[in-house]
């Protein structure tokens, strides 16, 4: 079985994220996590500014220092990642992130950050996982770039013989929540890796919990969005109406917390923790059957193997 963790928008240096991340540890010890996925917003509010910032120790290093260096946290670009875009001093400072990455990996510490889009595997007994990592930030990518990212992902999904393949970025594709679903060309960006065999899509983006099931062709796509590992939700109230005719629903919450993922090679199971480490559901999504089990929401702090 193939444990992992996974959580975005948690770089804000506030005591949320680092009681989310003082909840994901003790989680990972109990379930020996091997890794973490991050969705994302890594650094707020505008990224970092050179691969010396000291944002990198205050907003990452330091939360996250209970953490083995061992277990990486294989990163993908937010919005926030980019720089003030919003206002007249904007300035593109992701690859700050990329470099500190490269630098990470060479003093063998924990951020994992390669590049704008990556892939990489892993496997435990006859379970094999492919990830597959892309900047989903495409009103600040030049249209070069979007279309090496789209070409590499295409052929690498196509190229993958692994049990289960999982695609993730920073940015929501259905959303309940105050950034609601994809603009039109993400939108269409991500259906066409979706239609390539993707089992799952992951983001952060907006600071809630959401688990939604989407349609596509003959198959069900689990979307989950993780946004909640350093900011409290507060971009309006929820819109329901974003879920369209061919998805669903399953569950969602506006609490800080993480989710924890549990892969053999015929199901997937998600429980989702607030930032105190209490379970707040658990959902199952089985590979062979394309059925979901939600099952009732648990009370205990007790994690399962």
């Amino acid at each position: 079985m193939i444990k992992f963790c996974i959580l975005g928008d948690m770089g804000s240096g506030e005591i949320s994220q680092y009681n989310v991340a003082k909840a994901m540890y003790h989680n990972i010890v109990a379930n020996k996590i091997k890794f973490v996925c991050g969705l994302g917003d890594n650094i707020y509010p505008a990224g970092c500014y050179n691969t010396d910032d000291p944002q990198f120790i205050e907003k990452f290093e330091k939360p996250y220092k209970m953490i083995p260096n061992n277990i990486k946290f294989y990163m993908c670009l937010g919005n926030h990642d980019y720089g003030s875009y919003w206002d007249q001093t904007f300035r593109n400072c992701s690859n700050n992130q990329i470099e500190y990455g490269i630098l990470s990996q060479k003093k063998k510490m924990k951020w994992f950050l390669p590049g704008n889009y990556y892939t990489f595997s892993k496997k435990q007994g006859d379970v094999t996982i492919d990830f597959f990592i892309i900047d989903t930030n495409l009103d600040l990518m030049s249209d070069k770039l979007k279309k090496e990212q789209m070409k590499f992902t295409v052929d690498a999904l196509k190229e993958s013989k692994s049990d289960w393949k999982i695609l993730y970025g920073h940015h929501t594709f259905i959303s309940i929540a105050g950034h609601g679903n994809a603009e039109p060309e993400l939108n269409r960006y991500l259906r066409k890796l979706f239609r390539l065999g993707v089992d799952m899509y992951m983001n952060g983006h907006d600071h809630t919990k959401q688990i939604v099931e989407f349609r596509i062709g003959n198959r069900t796509i689990p979307v989950i969005t993780c946004g909640t590992g350093g900011k409290p939700y507060d971009d309006g109230p929820l819109n329901f109406k974003n879920i369209k005719r061919g998805s669903k629903l399953i569950w969602n919450a506006e609490t800080l917390g993480f989710g924890t993922m549990f892969c053999d090679k015929k199901s997937i199971r998600l429980e989702m923790y607030d930032e105190n480490n209490k379970l707040e559901t658990e959902y199952k999504y089985n590979k062979k059957y394309k059925k979901t089990i939600k099952k009732k929401k648990k009370n205990n702090k007790t994690i399962r193997k």
